[in-house]
C-alpha cells in the first residue's frame, strides 16, 4: 500500500507516525474484506491485531481497567 493512500485512509489514527489512543485492527485472515485491516496495519500505527473474538475480550479488558 502506498504512503499517500495510507495517509488518506487513516489521517486521524496516525499523527507524525504515532498512534493516538489505542488502535485495534482485525486479523486480515478473519475479515470478509481483508483490505481494510491490511491498510490499517500497513500504517504502522496499530497496537493490536486481533480476531473478532479477541477484539471483544480486549475492549472489555480496557473498559474494565
Amino acid at each position: 500500500m502506498d504512503k499517500k493512500r495510507i495517509e488518506k485512509d487513516f489521517p486521524v489514527i496516525c499523527v507524525g507516525g504515532s498512534a493516538v489512543g489505542i488502535t485495534i485492527a482485525q486479523k486480515p485472515d478473519t475479515a470478509a474484506i481483508p483490505d481494510m485491516p491490511e491498510s490499517a496495519i500497513a500504517s504502522g500505527c496499530i497496537d493490536y491485531i486481533l480476531s473478532p473474538e479477541e477484539i471483544a475480550k480486549e475492549v472489555k479488558r480496557i473498559v474494565n481497567a
